[in-house]
C-alpha cells in the first residue's frame, strides 16, 4: 500500500500517466514563450524603460561631464540609451519567461488536482459498490470495543480499494483521505443497507421485534413468539436444525445497556435454551459488552440475522 501522506507529493509523480474512465491524461510540458508572448510585454517594457531613463539622467549627466570633459553630450546619450535598451529587453524577457512559469505551474496544479480527483471518484465508486460490508463492518465495531477504531477501515481499504488501483494512483491521494472517505460512507452504506432490508428508523418496538422475526424466518429459522407478558426477558424463540437461541429484541435510540444482558441470560436458563442474543438497531455499552463475554450472550445488530446460522454453527459443533 503506498499512500503518500500529503497530497503535495503528486507533483513529483505528474509523468504518470492516470487513467480515468478510459481516457489517458497526458503529461504538462513546459512550453517556451513565442514571438507573441514577447510582444505582450513591449508596453510594460517601455513604461519600465522610461522610468529608468529618467532615473539615470542625473547620474549619466555627472559621470559624462566628470570622465568625459570633452564629449560630454555625446556619452550622457549613449549612457541613457544603453540604459533604455538594456531595462527594456530585461523586463520584456523577465516578464515573458516570469508569466510562462506561471502558466506552467498553475497547469500543473490543476492537472494534479484533476488526477486527484479522478483517483478520489474511483475509490468513492469502489465504496459505493460495497457499501453493504461497509455497514456491517461498522456494526461489528460498535459492538466489539476489543477492535480498534480503524482497524475495519484499514482491513476495507486493503480488501476492497488498495488491489483495485495501481501505484501511480495511490501516489495521487493519502491514506488518510481514503480512510476518511470510508468514514463519511458509514450513514449512506448503512441507509442503503436498510433500504435492502426493509427497515425503517420510526418501527416500534413490537414492529421490530415482528422485522426480526421475519429476518429469522427468511433465512430458514423457525420462530416461536413468546407472550408479551412474563416472557421472561426472552422475545423470540428461534431453532434452525440443531440450534436452539432464546432472542431479546431492542429497538433503542439510546445504547443498549446491562439490563438487557441480565434479561436475555436469565429467560434463556428459564427456557432451558444454552444461546440466548441481544438483537437491537443501536449500539452496545461498553459495560454491557463486557458482561456479554462473561455471560455467553451474544450481541448483535439486526443486519447480523442473515448470518446468524453461520456464526453458531462452530460453536455448536
Amino acid at each position: 500500500m503506498i499512500y503518500p501522506c500529503a497530497r503535495q507529493h503528486a507533483k513529483f509523480h505528474r509523468v504518470l500517466q492516470i487513467t480515468n474512465r478510459g481516457t489517458i491524461m497526458a503529461p504538462v510540458v513546459y512550453r517556451k514563450p513565442s514571438k507573441d508572448d514577447y510582444k505582450r510585454n513591449i508596453g510594460m517594457g517601455l513604461i519600465v524603460a522610461f522610468f529608468a531613463t529618467f532615473l539615470s539622467l542625473i547620474p549619466a549627466m555627472i559621470i559624462a561631464d566628470e570622465v568625459f570633459d570633452d564629449y560630454c553630450g555625446t556619452i550622457m546619450y549613449l549612457i541613457l540609451a544603453a540604459v533604455t535598451c538594456i531595462s527594456f529587453l530585461f523586463t520584456v524577457f523577465l516578464a515573458t519567461h516570469i508569466q510562462a512559469k506561471s502558466a506552467y505551474k498553475a497547469a500543473l496544479k490543476a492537472e494534479a488536482k484533476t488526477k486527484h480527483d479522478a483517483v478520489i471518484s474511483r475509490v468513492w465508486s469502489l465504496i459505493q459498490r460495497n457499501s453493504e460490508v461497509i455497514a456491517k463492518a461498522s456494526y461489528w465495531r460498535q459492538n466489539n470495543g476489543n477492535i480498534h477504531e480503524d482497524e475495519w477501515v484499514y482491513s476495507f481499504i486493503e480488501e476492497y480499494i488498495d488491489k483495485y488501483l495501481d501505484e501511480s494512483s495511490k501516489l495521487l491521494v493519502s491514506y488518510s483521505e481514503v480512510c476518511l472517505l470510508v468514514k463519511r460512507a458509514v450513514p449512506f452504506a448503512r441507509e442503503q443497507f436498510y433500504d435492502v432490508l426493509g427497515y425503517k428508523d420510526n418501527l416500534t418496538g413490537v414492529e421490530f421485534e415482528n422485522f426480526c422475526r421475519m429476518r429469522l424466518e427468511r433465512n430458514g429459522w423457525h420462530v416461536t413468539s413468546t407472550k408479551a407478558s412474563g416472557d421472561q426477558g426472552v422475545d423470540l424463540i428461534a431453532k434452525k436444525d440443531m440450534i436452539t437461541v432464546a432472542i431479546q429484541c431492542k429497538k433503542y435510540t439510546g445504547t443498549v445497556g446491562n439490563k438487557a444482558v441480565q434479561e436475555v441470560y436469565s429467560g434463556a436458563k428459564h427456557y432451558c435454551i444454552k444461546i440466548p442474543i441481544v438483537v437491537t438497531n443501536s449500539t452496545y455499552t461498553k459495560s454491557a459488552t463486557e458482561l456479554a463475554k462473561t455471560t455467553g450472550v451474544m450481541l448483535l445488530q439486526f443486519c447480523q440475522l442473515e448470518h446468524l446460522y453461520d456464526y453458531l454453527r462452530p460453536k455448536v459443533k
